[in-house]
């Protein structure tokens, strides 16, 4: 603008916004970290079977999605899908790749997940799942290695799901939660969660974060991410933490950061036409190398415009 307080002249007749000095929001930092797990020969088999079998059928696309969602969760989640697909029973793929499956007692990411929860086993954690069949492997887990919990699931009627909180606050130091823990419930009394699988929507991931790091929350916050390498779940971590280092920024700031894409597919849709794209693990690579750099283009993208905004509407108009 050419007359910059004649313009705030004008928005102060039209626009009224609170000042963050005015309502004292001051959150904690965010602190993330990703552990990247090398699968055991017998993970890396399941993985590549279920990709080569997806690769070599004509799937729609939301069933492409779910298993390979599944497979970067656990391989009991893709098992207990596998198993209801018509004719699953009979397929000598499937059967391979269940197979494979039944052979495991543990797998990398329970190892990674058992590390993080005895390293500080008196600390309040959140553990993360989308899926009914992992969190089923995380009980079998901390029930071995006697680690007290609760769980937080859709299907818990609210008389449930309010006692299962109210344990978590002032009894047990470890909650295990599906999707529907990241919505309606605030638990600032805990800083901690660990992302056992994340969805494809890095919305929903923020949903879960913003369960701990809102108003009321006095500590810093610590988020750690597991992922196993080769999985599809690997390639957007990489993308939302090394690119944008998405699981430190400030609440709020990915919508528009993926707004700047341009792109009228949602953040989901673009990671699997990545895949369906892809021929073999280097056209993979490729194809998530640059769904990353035009992230960070997005970033910078929308840093200006937050730095133009700035210098526009200064402390006066500050949310």
């Amino acid at each position: 603008p050419v007359n910059r307080e004649k313009l705030k002249d004008l928005l102060r007749d039209v626009m009224i916004r609170n000042t963050r000095s005015a309502i004292d929001i001051k959150l904690p930092r965010r602190f993330a970290v990703t552990i990247r797990l090398e699968p055991t020969e017998v993970e890396r088999e399941i993985y590549t079977g279920i990709n080569n079998y997806l690769k070599g059928r004509n799937f729609k696309k939301p069933l492409i999605n779910l298993f390979l969602r599944e497979a970067g969760s656990s391989p009991f989640a893709l098992k207990h899908s596998l198993l209801n697909m018509d004719g699953g029973e009979n397929n000598q793929e499937i059967k391979e790749i269940v197979g494979n499956i039944d052979r495991l007692d543990d797998i990398v990411k329970g190892n990674a997940l058992k590390e993080i929860l005895l390293k500080n086993p008196d600390e309040k954690k959140i553990i993360f799942t989308q899926y009914l069949k992992s969190m089923d492997y995380i009980e079998d887990l901390l029930f071995r290695n006697r680690i007290p919990y609760e769980i937080f699931k859709g299907d818990m009627s609210s008389r449930e799901k309010d006692s299962s909180i109210a344990r978590f606050r002032r009894d047990v130091p470890v909650l295990v939660s599906t999707e529907s823990g990241g919505e309606g419930r605030n638990m600032q009394f805990c800083n901690t969660i660990i992302n056992f699988d994340l969805p494809w929507n890095p919305m929903r991931i923020e949903q879960r974060v913003g369960r701990l790091h809102r108003i009321g929350q006095t500590r810093d916050v610590f988020i750690f991410n597991l992922s196993v390498k080769e999985t599809i779940e690997d390639y957007i971590i990489e993308i939302l933490d090394n690119k944008i280092n998405m699981f430190e920024m400030v609440i709020g700031e990915i919508d528009p950061i993926l707004g700047q894409l341009g792109e009228d597919r949602d953040f989901e849709d673009v990671v699997m036409e990545i895949w369906l794209k892809s021929s073999d693990k280097e056209s993979l690579s490729e194809g998530f190398e640059q769904f990353g750099n035009d992230l960070i283009n997005a970033k910078s993208q929308y840093i200006e415009a937050k730095a133009l905004d700035d210098r526009i509407f200064g402390e006066d108009f500050e949310i």
